[in-house]
């Protein structure tokens, strides 16, 4: 397509109308010419298909290194890649289930991805960004299983969790309940939280 056309269509494409637009009520302001569309692929997206029983979350599906204004949280199943539900990070006026706003935000954007697919014994892997022992005890609670990598600064961790060293090819563990961290070293230190049905 050549660049005047390309022009012309964007001059001409619109999805709101610019004279009805109130930034203090709009639930994503930055994103309010498009926002429409996007609830409706969204919505789309989790009509369609209906997963199989290993879902991810993570904060993208392709490598890019161009800045955005935003950041993606996405749900997607984990065998095929298919996206389950998205939601866009804009800043504090990202709006999120109200049941899940008191926990802090990576535990509630995860829980808020997964609300529909809870207490359902789906099995889900998330990134060390979002991983804590209560996002773990709450989706034991909800009857959904997780395995991710876990940093070791995180809150709620066994005292001896970090501090005790691992030589090469040794690992320990550590076990609350249903959900058990392990630690290992091979050529680094390894980390890992994981709940047992």
């Amino acid at each position: 397509m050549k660049r005047d056309r390309f022009y012309l269509f964007m001059r001409n494409l619109h999805f709101v109308d610019n004279e009805n637009f109130d930034s203090s009520t709009h639930p994503c302001a930055k994103l309010w010419k498009i926002y429409d569309v996007i609830e409706h692929i969204r919505k789309k997206f989790c009509e369609i298909v209906s997963p199989e029983d290993q879902l991810t979350v993570d904060e993208s599906l392709m490598l890019y290194k161009g800045r955005l204004s935003w950041k993606q949280y996405i749900l997607c199943e984990a065998s095929s890649g298919y996206i389950c539900d998205f939601l866009l990070y804009t800043g504090k006026s990202m709006s999120l289930l109200p049941e899940f706003s008191s926990y802090p935000q990576s535990t509630a954007v995860v829980l808020h991805l997964l609300h529909q697919f809870l207490n359902r014994g789906f099995r889900v892997t998330v990134d060390n960004y979002y991983m804590s022992p209560s996002l773990a005890d709450i989706l034991v609670q909800k009857k959904t299983d997780i395995y991710c990598t876990l940093r070791s600064n995180r809150k709620d961790l066994p005292p001896g969790f970090t501090k005790e060293k691992v030589e090469k090819g040794q690992s320990i563990a550590y076990q609350r309940g249903k959900v058990m961290v392990l630690k290992w070293k091979d050529k680094r230190n390894s980390e890992y939280a994981c709940y047992f049905p």
